[in-house]
């Protein structure tokens, strides 16, 4: 019965450790300014749960949510200012630095300042 018991324990190890998985290292979010939530109304899920009233309550939010599920690592998309926004308030390092843009014309970057805004690790990631 012993060596039963250790072979079913040895062969059962690498399942009994599944749920101690508990970082998440790829995770891909959203930032925004001030202005983007006055030009809107209060957004609502499907479940009529209401959304953040404003960028720092959204921030707020998103970064106790970063704690509470143990996300290590976030691509940011958002507009150039709302990330470096984001980075000013990430002590842990969890933010990668992602661009959102609509229209090449958008936020005022051509091709040099993108160019530019890579090599200063202004944007990390683009897609």
């Amino acid at each position: 019965m012993g060596k039963k018991l250790f072979f079913f324990i040895v062969l059962m190890q690498p399942f009994l450790f599944v749920h101690s998985q508990t970082k998440i290292i790829d995770m891909h979010i959203h930032s925004y300014t001030q202005n983007r939530f006055d030009e809107r109304k209060q957004a609502t899920d499907y479940y009529g749960v209401k959304g953040s009233i404003n960028a720092e309550s959204h921030r707020n939010a998103t970064f106790a949510e970063f704690g509470r599920f143990k996300i290590v690592k976030a691509m940011v998309s958002g507009s150039p200012q709302s990330v470096e926004e984001w980075v000013s308030y990430d002590s842990g390092h969890v933010v990668i630095r992602g661009v959102t843009m609509e229209r090449p014309d958008q936020h005022g970057i051509d091709t040099v300042k993108f160019e530019q805004m890579i090599k200063d690790k202004k944007i990390e990631v683009f897609g």
